[in-house]
């Protein structure tokens, strides 16, 4: 009676055996999600007759180019003319991608190159949550929406970008007229994200005393303690490309 009860158990819970390992592969024809050429591959069939492992590249230079494009997709994030320029200093890149950085210099001296440097490689390890801002640009649409009718206010948006939870990228901070307004919002945007150490990449043409003189003393301690500064030097490369 004992053992006719263990059976009894047993069967209304009975061990999950995966069955796969009991099954052969076979052949399946796919589409290249690329070329779009038929194309046959191997793969253990599911109960239904699915296959367990479905292939949508007939070939390795199928999924590169796939894993290419979705990565040229990624990077209009930034200007286009960032794109396809190289970064020659990658142990700055390597720096950005863990900690905040402040990226300060003359003009034409490589901000914005690096800064888009480590974005590249942030998307290359799949860290694809970016939001890029053109600082100016940004006031500019804030300060145009004070004369629009909206359910969103300027408030509303300078919110969304401080709180954005990915890598923040802030193009050319300080360019920008200066008014209690704009002192305002890059006060809260800046404190915001060294509240709560969220990543954040900030170039500008000011050094963190001008930054203290021009904008706010708050936002350059802020600034200071939140980001590794990284200062370049030398000549403006966009005069040296145009004199040669």
């Amino acid at each position: 009676m004992d053992n006719l009860q263990e059976l009894t158990d047993h069967l209304k819970n009975p061990e999950k055996i995966n069955t796969n390992i009991l099954k052969k592969p076979i052949e399946f024809q796919g589409i290249c999600y690329i070329c779009k050429k038929e194309f046959i591959y191997e793969s253990i069939p599911e109960k239904w007759g699915s296959p367990s492992k479905k292939q949508d590249f007939c070939s390795d230079k199928c999924k590169a180019k796939y894993k290419d494009d979705i990565y040229q997709e990624k990077l209009r994030l930034m200007p286009i003319k960032f794109r396809d320029i190289e970064c020659d200093r990658k142990d700055l890149v390597r720096q950005g991608m863990d900690h905040s950085l402040f990226i300060t210099g003359a003009s034409g001296v490589g901000k914005t190159v690096l800064m888009a440097g480590v974005v590249k490689e942030l998307l290359k390890a799949k860290k694809d949550k970016i939001e890029w801002i053109s600082y100016p640009g940004f006031i500019m649409e804030l300060q145009s929406m004070f004369r629009k009718e909206g359910e969103n206010t300027p408030f509303d948006m300078a919110e969304r970008i401080a709180t954005y939870p990915g890598t923040l990228c802030i193009d050319d901070m300080g360019a920008e007229k200066m008014t209690a307004f704009v002192q305002q919002i890059t006060y809260y945007i800046i404190n915001y994200r060294e509240m709560e150490m969220l990543h954040t990449l900030i170039t500008s043409n000011f050094s963190l005393q001008q930054i203290d003189e021009q904008i706010d003393t708050r936002v350059s301690s802020r600034i200071a303690g939140m980001c590794k500064v990284i200062k370049l030097t030398g000549k403006d490369r966009r005069l040296e490309k145009e004199n040669n």
